[in-house]
């Protein structure tokens, strides 16, 4: 046996380690195009820049989230602020899901991501609790916890929720129809009174 016999095992093996070269170049080219498009997409839209241009002018508010608060779950605003945070929840969930490219879209968006997580975590931890059929309260860490887990990641400044003690609201609150009473912001809370 000379070396011929073992030229053909070698081109096949240099053959598919540059096919499996160019799947992986595909597929992150791929991610980086989904993110553009996603980008481009949400931020020329209509409805997205409402939804921004609410929660920038809650975020800017003296009273800032701790005013919805008393606002009925059915208010505009509520819900302009809950889906502009269900984006951040989908940029998030597509990127763990390796959908999006999250190199691309942290240098793009990174400081606001985690910015608007700062400013809303507090709201968004009364938006966990919700009063059972019982009258006792549960924290569900589900809500937003893939923006929570990316925010995080990507500084050290954001707001842990998970961190942080769950305390259950005050029982006086009333319940609002529709929705289950949200606890009062605690002291100290960034847009706490």
């Amino acid at each position: 046996m000379g070396w011929q016999f073992y030229i053909t095992p070698a081109v096949a093996v240099v053959s598919a380690l540059v096919a499996l070269r160019a799947l992986f170049s595909a597929r992150e080219l791929a991610r980086k195009k989904s993110t553009i498009d996603l980008i481009e997409k949400t931020e020329s839209t209509p409805n997205y820049r409402d939804l921004n241009a609410a929660f920038s002018e809650v975020r800017r508010s003296g009273a800032g989230f701790a005013g919805l608060l008393d606002d009925p779950p059915s208010d505009t605003r509520r819900r302009q602020i809950n889906d502009y945070l269900n984006h951040y929840e989908l940029i998030a969930l597509g990127i763990r899901r390796g959908v999006l490219d999250e190199s691309f879209y942290r240098a793009w968006m990174g400081k606001s991501f985690v910015r608007d997580w700062n400013e809303a975590a507090p709201w968004i931890e009364q938006e966990r609790w919700r009063k059972q059929p019982d009258g006792s309260w549960k924290y569900h860490p589900s809500v937003f916890e893939h923006y929570e887990r990316m925010a995080c990641r990507w500084s050290r400044e954001a707001i842990r929720l998970r961190d942080r003690p769950r305390v259950p609201p005050a029982e006086a609150q009333p319940i609002t129809a529709g929705d289950d009473p949200l606890p009062a912001l605690r002291r100290g809370d960034p847009g706490a009174p």
